[in-house]
């Protein structure tokens, strides 16, 4: 949500959200069909933490460019692209941990989801409505 309204806010333009939306998907649509595999390589708890720690800094990077330079459009999808690399497989990776949660908390799957699917449902609903 945050990326296309930077875009929008440096250009005043729509058009330049769509673009920077089109642009970063495409990371997605070439890592999808092996993501999967590169998660059971390198496992899916280290996945986790990789992606979410890659993700965070290059979130920081995005304050530090704006900090330093003069943050323009261009700049703000090369950042978005990298985010959509190394932020990819962190969803994956943490569905991937909840039999192994559920099972060191003594819950059911089904009950471990579906508290992992409420918890990520709320911060994605409030998460935005609190920031803004």
């Amino acid at each position: 949500i945050l990326m296309p309204w930077i875009a929008i806010a440096l250009t005043h333009q729509a058009t330049s959200a769509g673009l920077m939306v089109t642009i970063t998907s495409i990371p997605g649509l070439l890592l999808a069909p092996v993501i999967g595999s590169v998660i059971d390589k390198l496992g899916r708890r280290k996945s986790a933490f990789w992606s979410e720690t890659l993700t965070a800094i290059v979130n920081l990077t995005i304050v530090a460019m704006a900090t330093f330079w003069t943050m323009n459009l261009p700049l703000l999808i090369a950042v978005s692209v990298v985010r959509s690399i190394v932020g990819w497989g962190g969803g994956s990776a943490r569905k991937a941990l909840i039999p192994d949660v559920a099972h060191a908390g003594g819950l059911s799957l089904e009950r471990s989801n579906s508290i992992h699917e409420s918890i990520f449902a709320a911060g994605f609903a409030l998460g935005p409505a609190l920031g803004a």
